[in-house]
């Protein structure tokens, strides 16, 4: 099971003045147990991986049954859609340290909805040519379209979407033909489209992608 010496204490220290929280308590090695100023405490298990998958997550579960949150560190991660759902069945919550923050800020231990995922998962449902879609990881989602052929897309929340944007979704995410720009107020750089384009990637916002799911990518 995933263990080391430093994450707890290095979350320990970032919460400690942050105004939600009353008390931060170490029960166990990676796991704190926090108590709110208003509202249940909870027990979280903190952790730093850049891909996780289902067996990481069922060793912490296993461990810690009542644990309400899994923190991970690291800033760019991959956890599969197997982990997300087993997690989402347990009612536990999973993210980075903004997401425990959030967690924190509620008076309940309520599983925490994924608002990116969520927004695109309400609209695409509506879309009269989608059949279903499946979450494969925290980013990417395969588009089963009727008549027309499945599609796996890549949810990108970032403001600057430029060249870096897209060669580090590439380089974590790999498969993928659609790159949807899920901020309204995303900047989209011309270099962005034509290193996507030399990928066979396209980028589309939101009001793109509902009108080319019609027809494009057969």
């Amino acid at each position: 099971m995933y263990n080391d010496n430093w994450s707890s204490k290095f979350l320990k220290d970032k919460l400690k003045e942050f105004d939600s929280i009353k008390t931060i308590t170490a029960s166990d090695s990676n796991l704190l147990k926090i108590e709110r100023k208003k509202g249940e405490s909870f027990l979280t298990f903190t952790m730093s991986l850049e891909l996780i998958e289902l067996n990481d997550i069922e060793e912490i579960v296993n461990y810690k049954s009542d644990i309400k949150f899994i923190t991970n560190i690291k800033k760019e991660y991959k956890i599969s859609g197997s982990a997300m759902n087993f997690l989402n069945n347990k009612r536990i919550s999973f993210g980075g340290m903004g997401d425990l923050m959030r967690f924190a800020n509620k008076e309940n231990n309520s599983l925490q909805v994924d608002k990116e995922f969520e927004f695109v998962q309400r609209g695409l449902n509506q879309h009269n040519k989608v059949k279903s879609i499946e979450r494969l990881d925290n980013k990417r989602i395969k588009i089963e379209r009727i008549v027309l052929n499945d599609v796996i897309a890549v949810m990108n929340n970032d403001y600057e979407l430029g060249t870096e944007s897209v060669r580090s979704y590439k380089a974590r995410f790999n498969d993928f033909k659609i790159m949807i720009s899920t901020n309204p107020n995303a900047r989209i750089s011309t270099e962005a489209n034509t290193v996507a384009s030399s990928l066979s990637i396209d980028i589309c916002t939101w009001g793109e992608l509902l009108g080319k799911l019609n027809t494009f990518w057969n």
